[in-house]
């Protein structure tokens, strides 16, 4: 060391920055993600869900947005306040009834401390036990990846764009997982994608005049229109762009989703 530097130690460091974000987080100040369980919502920081998940790390590369809010199918909520508790205290004292879900989802979004198959036996310690039976192992599976550096391929980035081209700047975003497996919640409804989506173009066939009334109908549901404005903006219901990713309504246009999305669950 040079002799004209002086070393300073901050002996508590860690501690404090570890009160310092729980207490952020427990009176939800300067979160900047929103995550999506059961269609219960919880606030959290990106920061420290990319330190400590490469799945959160590689999905908020993928999607810089703002406030991204990620909606996390077939995660239980319960599962997910435990361990963002992990995230933010570095311990969590977990319910026997939801514990292998909790390993499970550990695993799956690749949660420092519990994805490791090594770690989690040492890290896992029940409190109701005599301490002569305390430690405990738990041999959780490692799910096959295609690429532990990439994203899962049906992670969707949807966008609910407002109409109005005033209101365009105030434009809601969402990232959707869909990749997590049934057997993590079987009681909740899993929706997947085991095909690649096709292009937009292939989806849907090209729009055809009609020669009764000037109308145009619709190629997938035939319905008519009476002016080429309506039918444009009839066609996303057709690609999954007007369904509520919170309670899975569909709203008849993009506009009516965002006035749902305001209204219904209070997002802006």
């Amino acid at each position: 060391m040079n002799i004209n530097q002086f070393a300073v130690n901050w002996s508590n460091h860690m501690n404090h920055v570890r009160k310092a974000f729980d207490d952020l987080w427990s009176n939800s100040e300067l979160t900047d993600v929103t995550l999506y369980a059961d269609g219960k919502k919880i606030g959290a920081h990106r920061m420290l869900l990319s330190a400590c998940s490469s799945y959160f790390r590689d999905l908020f590369r993928a999607f810089p947005q703002e406030h991204p809010i990620v909606v996390l199918k077939g995660v239980n909520y319960v599962v997910l306040t435990d361990i963002l508790k992990f995230i933010y205290n570095g311990e969590v004292s977990v319910d026997s009834a939801v514990f292998d879900r909790f390993l499970q989802t550990a695993e799956y979004l690749q949660i420092s401390g519990l994805s490791e198959r090594e770690n989690v036996g040492n890290s896992v310690k029940k409190t109701d036990e005599k301490p002569e039976q305390e430690e405990i192992k738990h041999k959780v599976r490692r799910r096959k990846r295609k690429s532990s550096n990439s994203l899962p391929d049906n992670t969707l980035l949807k966008e609910i764009k407002q109409e109005d081209e005033t209101e365009h700047a105030d434009e809601d975003k969402f990232i959707e997982d869909q990749d997590l497996e049934s057997n993590v919640t079987p009681d909740i409804k899993i929706e997947s994608e085991d095909h690649e989506p096709q292009p937009i173009d292939e989806q849907l066939l090209p729009i055809e005049n009609s020669t009764e009334n000037n109308s145009l109908r619709c190629p997938i549901c035939s319905k008519v229109f009476s002016h080429p404005y309506s039918l444009h903006h009839h066609k996303p219901v057709h690609m999954g762009r007007t369904q509520c990713p919170i309670c899975q309504a569909v709203l008849s246009r993009r506009y009516n989703l965002k006035m749902h999305m305001r209204t219904r669950h209070n997002i802006m």
